[in-house]
């Protein structure tokens, strides 16, 4: 015969036993180790960029606009940036880190493909056409929230 203890003790280390499962079996992909040292090395790079300076920092390879290091706009403010896509790097989920001609830090979650070759086709208007367009997000350019999910959008 179980005594209400012995019944006690088989649930509770069922629970401890099914919550460890659960924590070994799912996966939170915007918060790897890989990720997050990803992020930091992007964002150390990112940090030695002047913006108030007004010349963007990298050399254009597409009709004098695009380059995998920044994309000039057609009003000329421009946004130098890292992006890794999952299909490059599988163990970081896609993220894109940028710090763009107004001194602001931005990221996202849309997928800009390998070599970011889904905004190559079209030089963007301008630097908020391209906020908008590929749900890019504001951030203090050091914490954390440059992980979280910007893409697809939450409706």
């Amino acid at each position: 015969m179980k005594t209400p203890l012995n019944i006690t003790v088989i649930a509770v280390v069922a629970g401890v036993i099914a919550l460890i499962g659960a924590k070994l079996i799912s996966t939170d992909e915007y918060h790897t180790s890989e990720r997050i040292e990803w992020k930091d090395n992007a964002i150390a790079e990112l940090s030695a960029i002047e913006p108030a300076k007004g010349i963007p920092p990298f050399k254009f390879t597409v009709d004098g606009w695009f380059s995998p290091q920044g994309l000039l706009m057609e009003d000329g403010s421009w946004i130098a940036y890292r992006q890794m896509c999952h299909k490059e790097k599988p163990e970081v989920y896609d993220i894109f880190i940028g710090r763009a001609s107004n001194g602001k830090w931005y990221y996202s979650t849309y997928h800009f493909c390998i070599g970011a070759m889904t905004i190559m086709e079209e030089q963007p208007e301008s630097l908020d056409a391209f906020i908008s367009q590929c749900a890019l997000v504001e951030f203090d350019g050091e914490s954390d929230d440059c992980l979280l999910s910007t893409w697809p959008p939450e409706e």
